[in-house]
């Protein structure tokens, strides 16, 4: 087996020169324009090592081009839909015209809307247990999908998302982020696919650089904030003695609850603008 990576991005593929085929596999995958690079290079040296095998591909879904003869065996049952063999000569021009369909997956196609894809979520959390992340590397296949769960203190949420950095670093996991989201913020040099899994909100899904992430997540905080539980102090003023019956007192504490966590929110937001800003 032999891995080829880019010097520019963490693109990787890995190919496996078996008896009768080539397997293909795309291990990392963060740009198009990175990963045809891979793919010309392996070409190179399944020539120069005398191998003309075809080149196995397993997809969702496919196009073949019009002229192209490729051999397509279904096996729906599977992780995959099809294993396909195109020739050598033809595997370049078959990857470009079949980019965005690779992009297709169980993840997104089954998990998003009807939760075939069973989910592998590792936790990390503070020891006040008020601040915790989730992520999950196994069940997507191009990317490590995150989630902020629990927040009280902003500082210390970014002190998880760091550990995990530093986690999936140690077990040499490059793998980009999985987001599926409308609109959010990019800065410049962030590296990214984005890509259409048909949605009719208007969604689209991205594989967002692992060594972009920490910005992208400091830029997009009010994001990930608003689908958290956000923890916050509460300390109810008495004033029974100001109403004649229970049911007055259960309202009045529903509005200091509400009241409690709406200045925590804002205090939130405000250490969040003050990150942002930073970045």
């Amino acid at each position: 087996m032999t891995f080829l990576k880019s010097n520019i991005t963490n693109d990787k593929i890995k190919y496996d020169i078996k008896e009768d085929f080539v397997e293909f596999e795309i291990f990392i995958l963060e740009t198009k324009k990175e990963l045809i690079k891979l793919v010309k290079f392996m070409l190179i040296k399944l020539q120069e090592s005398s191998c003309k095998l075809p080149i196995r591909i397993k997809m969702n879904d496919y196009q073949k081009p019009v002229d192209m003869e490729i051999d397509v065996d279904n096996i729906s049952k599977s992780v995959f839909k099809f294993i396909i063999d195109v020739k050598q000569e033809d595997f370049k021009r078959f990857f470009k015209f079949n980019f965005d369909k690779i992009l297709k997956n169980n993840y997104d196609l089954e998990l998003d809307y009807n939760g075939y894809v069973k989910k592998q979520f590792y936790d990390l959390v503070t020891e006040d247990k008020l601040n915790k992340i989730s992520f999950d590397y196994q069940s997507h296949p191009y990317g490590v999908v995150f989630n902020l769960v629990e927040i009280n203190d902003i500082n210390q949420v970014l002190k998880l998302v760091s550990d995990m950095l530093l986690i999936l670093n140690k077990a040499d996991i490059k793998k980009p982020f999985k987001m599926r989201f409308k609109d959010l913020e990019f800065l410049e040099d962030t590296v990214y696919q984005s890509y259409d899994t048909t949605r009719r909100n208007g969604e689209n899904d991205y594989l967002i650089s692992h060594d972009n992430f920490m910005n992208f997540f400091k830029k997009n905080m009010e994001y990930f904030v608003n689908l958290a539980n956000i923890h916050y102090q509460l300390e109810i003023e008495d004033n029974s003695n100001d109403v004649d019956d229970g049911w007055s007192v259960a309202v009045d504490k529903k509005k200091q609850r509400s009241k409690a966590h709406g200045n925590a929110k804002r205090k939130l937001f405000n250490q969040i603008k003050e990150i942002q800003n930073s970045v």
